[in-house]
């Protein structure tokens, strides 16, 4: 549950929030509050003008709850939808500024050292566009850190017993149960971006089993093939972040903002 509450301090202070709750009916599921908590431990470490702030997390009686910043905006999945019924796509400007922006708070959760001096190594697992905001004065947020992991120092990987995520936005090895790492994250990133650019989603089919089939065995299709005259270099950027084999992927999301960037700037979108 989500309510818009007031945070209130000494000598007046006071500011909107947003306090996140557990449903009654999840509260008493250990993996749902660790994943619940977890959220809570990595974001609230997280500083970064391009990820929603965590202030605090409460613990009282059964409840837990998450007190965040509160993002006035919409989500990229509610503009998709805005644009679909008026039988319009995003401009491509926008597109590379947000997804650039996302780039830049997945690099910085992935890369940022800890109070150890080590990298975080934090990989969302959840980048789809009902986790990313973006708000009328141009600010970028990614949300929701339930499922993240910080991978461990001693590995590059990390695996999971079951699916977290959805599936038409999880990457090959994230379906199959395999490691996944900072890469996983891009391969979802590219598929937002693949859907942004053309107004269609890239995976999604009528059941569960379907998607899963087509994000690991269905041609995936060039933008070019969708919207006429699409930029090739934009196409390129998205084809290379959607590889189905990781090794081919961008390495980093940094290298990926990067190459968007200067699609933007050769066609002068900024």
């Amino acid at each position: 549950e989500l309510y818009l509450a007031w945070q209130k301090g000494p000598s007046g202070f006071k500011r909107q929030v947003v306090l996140k709750r557990i449903l009654p009916q999840f509260a008493s599921d250990p993996e749902f509050v660790q994943m619940f908590v977890n959220e809570a431990l990595i974001a609230s470490s997280l500083t970064h003008p391009n990820i929603a702030h965590i202030y605090e997390l409460l613990h009282e009686g059964d409840d837990y709850y998450i007190v965040m910043e509160y993002v006035k905006g919409w989500t990229i999945r509610d503009v998709l939808r805005q644009m679909g019924q008026r039988k319009e796509r995003i401009p491509l400007p926008y597109v590379a500024q947000i997804i650039a922006a996302v780039c830049d708070a997945l690099d910085y959760a992935y890369n940022e050292r800890g109070p150890d001096g080590n990298p975080r190594l934090v990989v969302h697992r959840d980048v789809t566009p009902t986790n990313v905001l973006v708000c009328p004065d141009g600010q970028i947020k990614l949300v929701d850190f339930g499922i993240a992991k910080a991978l461990r120092r001693s590995e590059n990987i990390t695996r999971s017993r079951t699916l977290k995520g959805k599936y038409p936005y999880m990457a090959p090895e994230q379906l199959r149960g395999e490691p996944v790492d900072h890469r996983s994250d891009i391969f979802s990133v590219g598929v937002m971006l693949h859907e942004m650019c053309t107004g269609r989603r890239l995976f999604r089919r009528e059941g569960d089993m379907a998607t899963i089939r087509a994000v690991l065995e269905d041609p995936i299709a060039l933008p070019s093939q969708i919207v006429p005259d699409f930029p090739a270099d934009l196409e390129a950027v998205i084809m290379r972040a959607v590889c189905r084999e990781r090794d081919e992927r961008y390495a980093t999301a940094h290298k990926l903002a990067s190459h968007l960037r200067r699609s933007a700037q050769a066609h002068e979108w900024n």
